[in-house]
C-alpha cells in the first residue's frame, strides 16, 4: 500500500508530472493559508491540483510574465520535476518555464498556443495533454 494513496496532497508534487514535462495555462493566482501562513498558489486549466509557489518559480514568473499576478491568467508555463539543494541535499521539486509570445488571451480565457513562442524562440506545443493531477 502506498502511503501517498492513503494521505493525497491537496497540492502540486513532484511526483505528480510523472518524471515528465507539462505546459499548461494559468486559471488563477490566489493567496491561501497553509499550515497558519499565507502561501501563494496558482492554478492551472485542467487540473485540480494547485501549486505552491516558492520564490524561485514566482520570480521566475514575474519576470516573464510580470509582477503582477492578475496578469498571469491565461499564460502559460511548462511544469517539469527536477532536484534542488535544500538543507544540504538534494530533493524532489517543481520548476516552471514560462511559454512567452505574441499570444493574447481569446475570451474564454485560453491562449491561441500556436502563437505562443518560448524565450528560445522555438514554437510551443499543444496545450491538450492528459493531466494526471
Amino acid at each position: 500500500m502506498n502511503i501517498d494513496t492513503l494521505f493525497p496532497s491537496s497540492y502540486l508534487k513532484a511526483e505528480d508530472l510523472a518524471g515528465r514535462r507539462h505546459r499548461l495555462a494559468m486559471a488563477k493566482v490566489v493567496q491561501e493559508e497553509i499550515g497558519g501562513e499565507p502561501k501563494v498558489l496558482v492554478y492551472f486549466q485542467g487540473a485540480k491540483k494547485g501549486l505552491v509557489l516558492n520564490k524561485t518559480n514566482a520570480y521566475v514568473l514575474a519576470d516573464a510574465f510580470g509582477t503582477e499576478t492578475d496578469g498571469w491568467v491565461g499564460q502559460v508555463a511548462e511544469l517539469y520535476p527536477t532536484k534542488v539543494n535544500f538543507q544540504g541535499r538534494l530533493v524532489d521539486a517543481i520548476r516552471l518555464e514560462p511559454v512567452v509570445g505574441k499570444a493574447t488571451k481569446q475570451a474564454e480565457g485560453t491562449l491561441p498556443i500556436q502563437t505562443a513562442e518560448r524565450p528560445n524562440g522555438r514554437l510551443a506545443d499543444d496545450l491538450n495533454d492528459s493531466i494526471p493531477f
